[in-house]
């Protein structure tokens, strides 16, 4: 390019996130997981009290961040990758002494969080609601397509689902989440605002735990266990 040789590379951060040439982010959750974890170590190491008001507010100011960059692009399906990723808020919650000898499940419950896997599927939805919705200034061509079949039940926002042969593609954040957004309530999908939306759906949640991986990508007999 005028007459400049370009340069092939094995990987290349772009905005902050790293991607390989097989386009895979392995490598960016690895750094991303590195980062977290060295924050974590100083903040254990350097806090002697360890109470869920010290540890929290420092988690999700200083750690988790780390964690959930730019993650609409780069959210893992790997299930060696997730639990890689859940096991840094996995550490934080057992620095909580109250809370260490519980379950991993029980002691989110107690902190009034989620899974860090359950955030990213929560996120994507909330930018499907925006893109939806012309809320963030960018044409639907070439990501979201909607389903046309007037003779399917849905709520008029259903959007299609797509096939493609490659992980790659088929773990792209507009095809994965359409089998996730069909599945939602009238209610939620046609919310007024960001924050209605939000709010519906958290509470949809709390009685219709949402099914993680639809498209079935990751083993059915890789779970994920609560230590």
């Amino acid at each position: 390019m005028y007459n400049i040789p370009i340069e092939t590379v094995q990987q290349q951060r772009d905005l902050g996130v790293i991607v390989t040439e097989n386009l895979k982010h392995d490598k960016h959750v690895e750094k991303s997981v590195k980062n977290a974890s060295r924050i974590l170590g100083f903040i254990a190491r350097n806090f002697e009290y360890k109470s869920k008001n010290i540890i929290l507010p420092l988690y999700k100011a200083l750690v988790r961040p780390h964690l959930e960059y730019a993650v609409q692009l780069w959210s893992p399906t790997i299930r060696k990758e997730i639990n890689k990723i859940e096991k840094i808020q996995r550490k934080t919650t057992k620095i909580i002494p109250e809370i260490r000898n519980l379950s991993y499940e029980r002691r989110l419950q107690r902190l009034e969080l989620i899974s860090l896997e359950q955030r990213r599927l929560r996120g994507q939805l909330i930018e499907t609601f925006k893109y939806l919705n012309g809320l963030n200034n960018v044409t639907l061509e070439g990501l979201f397509e909607k389903d046309g079949n007037v003779r399917t039940r849905n709520h008029g926002q259903k959007l299609l689902l797509r096939n493609f042969k490659t992980s790659q593609a088929m773990n792209f954040f507009p095809v994965k989440i359409a089998a996730t957004w069909n599945q939602l309530p009238e209610n939620i999908v046609y919310a007024g605002t960001v924050n209605t939306f939000k709010n519906r759906l958290d509470k949809f949640w709390i009685t219709n735990p949402p099914v993680l991986h639809p498209t079935n990508y990751v083993p059915n007999s890789l779970k994920l266990m609560y230590d």
